[in-house]
Order: C-alpha cells, then structure tokens, then sequence
C-alpha cells in the first residue's frame, strides 16, 4: 500500500496515499471543488453527482482490482489532488487503463503532477496487467500534454468536438503510454 511523503517546490509536505472507505466523504468534497476550478476536466461544477455509497464502492473496487489504482495527494490531511488508472473489466480490455489527475489550482507546478505520473507508472510496471495507459486531453490544455509527454505518451489521435462548454466545441487528443 502506497504511503509516501513528497516535498513541494513550495516546500510543503505532501503525503502521497491509497483513500480508505472512510475517505468518501472527503473526496467528493475535494471534486465540488476541483472541477469547479477548472474547464479542462470531461466534467464541470455541479456535474459530479455521485452519492457517497457510489464513491465508496469505487473506492472498495479500486483497492480490490489489480488493473485499478486511486492515488491521493495530502497537505495537511487535506486532499490536494487525486490521480487514478482505471482498468476495464472485460477480460479482452483489463490491461488497458484509463488514466486521471486532478489538483486544485493552487497547487499547479508544485511537482504533484510528476509525482502522479512516477507513482502510477511504477504500480502499472508492477501490476502484472496493466499494458497500456491511455488519457483524453484538450488540445489545448498544454501544461498536462506537456506533462505526459514528459513521460512518454504519445498521440496516438484526435477526437474532435470531444467536450462542449458553454455552446463551445473543445478536441482531445487521445494519448497512450505502452507499459512492456
């Protein structure tokens, strides 16, 4: 079980964990905020409406799976920022992941972002089926592509129109990581 302490480029502690059941509750107090600060996320404010039981028994199957991997990022027992592979389920899909970071903004380009990556990477190295990683992004969200090519995705393609906000088409490039 990950537990691993990281110093920011602010000089902040931030823990590094696996969420308990018990942390739901947080969570979904951590995304109202989250996508509410930004439009580069594939939901915006208000659009999160899962109830505590539903983010418990995400939380239960991502600890459960060995293709799924829910990483949080802590400063001052506070959720900063949570990343996640997702695998899928049928058995022709398990060793493709999905991959998702949010942070709040304040603590943009502060190293969580790589931290993120590395942590994820290595588990996906280890995880005995995870073979591939795969992200939706918008074309125009530069820090994040520059952030996952940094460790090694590649566009492998385009989807246009993939996100409308305010009656305004946004791409996303699809981007892969092989894991071999």
């Amino acid at each position: 079980m990950l537990n691993k302490e990281i110093q920011l480029k602010n000089g902040q502690t931030c823990i590094l964990r696996q969420p308990q059941v018990e942390d739901a509750q947080k969570i979904l107090d951590y995304m109202k905020i989250a996508t509410a600060e930004t439009d580069f996320l594939s939901f915006g404010k208000g659009e999160l409406t899962w109830t505590l039981e539903e983010e418990q028994n995400f939380i239960k199957e991502h600890r459960d799976d060995n293709n799924k991997l829910i990483i949080l990022a802590e400063v001052s027992n506070k959720i900063i920022g949570m990343s996640s592979i997702t695998g899928g389920k049928p058995k022709r899909v398990q060793h493709s992941g999905e991959l998702g970071i949010t942070i709040l903004s304040k603590y943009w380009s502060l190293g969580i972002g790589n931290a993120f990556m590395e942590n994820l990477i290595q588990w996906a190295n280890n995880s005995g089926v995870i073979r591939k990683i795969f992200l939706k992004v918008r074309t125009d969200n530069k820090r994040a592509i520059k952030l996952y090519k940094k460790f090694g995705f590649v566009k492998e393609g385009k989807i246009s129109r993939q996100l409308l906000i305010d009656n305004k088409f946004y791409d996303a490039y699809l981007m892969g990581l092989n894991i071999d």
